[in-house]
């Protein structure tokens, strides 16, 4: 029987980490079944413990009003406008909740977990029949259990939706590419994928695919490629092109212009304020761990063309294509005025295959290195399932936050059928959990709120807003969640 000093040096030195992999290798379950489990672990029980939060509230009142608004892809938020980008995400959510009987929690994640199990299976069908079983899985697991994916792994936003889309895209392009031919029906599979990928988020977060084979393309000098190429980006422009004409119109110019980061970016440090930005970046170097430390000794040989790590001419191409789509998209986000580390998410499934790439390899010449990444990636997995299987479910209301505030709303709201005003963009997450009108409205317009209603509004704004209006009277029903938030009855003197 091993002691506890010997099984604690083997965790230390990646022994424990090298037999899990090894055994995942040998598991008896398809790939596919093997990486469900694996995202059942994730998930499971945090989807339905973890309330809204982060930008899920948004998510999800949008989703609600494209079951209930006319038209369905004009996008409001609790009856204010809000066009700043397509929501495609919410679209999502909205086809799948109308058997469901509405947008619920659950249906709000279910696009986010589908994504994470499609880009794991993209990443075995990528790299099952050049690499080991147990490397496709490390591949699979750098992905799943980068601290990017971790901070997103039951979070409605659109940015695990926009990976997956463009890693499709470039999937089913390499196999057309790596067997002689990327097809018409390939090139207009990869228009349509390109096109969700767009309208997830706006036209950036879909470069990476477009820079990165493009200039493949380029160094290639495979000028056969251009006419697909040129078609993929005609009808994935084409898509999204329509829907900017079909809801927006010449007043919405500036609000797309600030999303995009093309106008009114300054912050308040002025100049300086970018290069902290710029450092703020360099996150990615964390949050993309521990593939980019099975990456990097690969990329290393492959540009310095040394054979010291067997890449032969059919994976050092792939190499080639896979580091394009990393590193253009990267250089420009790097370079981008206000580009936060999570947009940088898109390269993350080909930090992984490379990593998958490089595992086999680094296990034999390089074992200090790939036990160091092995033992990040275990201890990144026990992270999740201790926090999700344990910690979560011992301690549920510290993470049922936003969801508690809407159980106090519904409350204090339930004998009176008022409309809940709120300032634009105070309180998404709970005002999402809710089933009854909600309006929110600019604090301009407080001025002219009608009465009788409820307001939720901050302390501050209460006391502002009283002093302004002589004609009503407020009376305070509850105080909501950590910002202390009141709920206000606005009722005629």
């Amino acid at each position: 029987m091993p002691t506890s000093s010997t099984f604690l040096r083997d965790v230390a030195n990646g022994a424990v980490a090298e037999r899990f992999v090894a055994w995942l290798g040998r598991v008896r379950l398809g790939d596919g079944a093997l990486l469900a489990l694996i995202v059942a672990v994730m998930v499971f029980p945090l989807i339905s413990i973890r309330a809204y939060h982060y930008e899920e509230g948004l998510t999800a009142a949008l989703a609600k009003d494209a079951l209930t608004g006319d038209p369905w892809y004009v996008p409001e938020l609790f009856g204010a406008r809000w066009v700043e980008r397509p929501v495609m995400q919410s679209w999502i959510i909205a086809a799948i909740s109308i058997p469901l009987g509405g947008v619920s929690q659950i249906s709000a994640r279910l696009p986010t977990v589908a994504a994470l199990f499609s880009v794991a299976l993209l990443l075995s069908w990528l790299l099952r029949e050049r690499v080991s079983r147990s490397a496709t899985m490390v591949a699979a697991l750098c992905f799943l259990f980068s601290p990017a994916i971790l901070q997103k792994v039951v979070t409605a936003e659109a940015d695990t939706l926009v990976t997956a889309f463009g890693f499709a895209a470039f999937v089913v392009w390499w196999k057309g590419y790596e067997a002689g031919h990327v097809g018409l029906l390939r090139w207009l599979a990869i228009g349509l994928l390109l096109a969700a990928t767009a309208l997830c988020k706006g036209p950036q977060p879909a470069a990476f695919f477009p820079l990165g084979v493009g200039a493949f393309i380029l160094v290639k000098r495979d000028w056969r490629q251009l006419p697909g190429y040129a078609l993929a980006g005609i009808i994935s422009l084409g898509i999204l092109g329509a829907w900017y004409v079909a809801a927006t119109d010449a007043a919405d110019a500036n609000q797309l212009l600030v999303y995009m980061r093309l106008a009114d970016t300054a912050t308040e440090d002025g100049g300086n304020g970018y290069f902290i930005e710029r450092l703020h970046f360099a996150e990615i170097l964390i949050a993309f761990l521990p593939g980019l430390l099975l990456m990097a000794p690969l990329l290393l040989a492959w540009i310095r063309r040394k054979e010291s790590l067997d890449i032969g001419p059919r994976d050092r191409t792939l190499v080639l294509a896979l580091a394009l789509y990393v590193g253009i998209a990267l250089l420009a986000l790097a370079l981008w005025p206000g580009a936060k580390t999570r947009y940088a998410m898109p390269a993350l499934p080909a930090i992984a295959a490379l990593a998958g790439l490089a595992f086999d390899r680094l296990t034999v010449r390089r074992s200090i290195l790939s036990r160091a990444a092995l033992v990040i990636l275990s201890g990144l997995v026990v992270y999740q399932v201790v926090w999700g299987w344990i910690v979560a479910p011992l301690f549920p209301d510290r993470f049922a936050g936003s969801r508690i505030a809407a159980r106090v709303i519904e409350e204090a709201t339930r004998s009176k059928p008022y409309v809940i005003f709120a300032p634009l963009r105070l309180n998404d997450a709970p005002l999402a959990y809710l089933d009854r009108p909600v309006r929110y409205i600019p604090y301009p317009d407080l001025a002219s709120l009608p009465a009788p209603s409820f307001l939720l509004i901050d302390l501050p704004g209460a006391e502002n807003f009283a002093a302004r209006r002589n004609d009503v009277t407020l009376i305070l029903h509850a105080i909501i969640g950590e910002r202390r938030l009141g709920l206000y009855e606005v009722v005629p003197r």
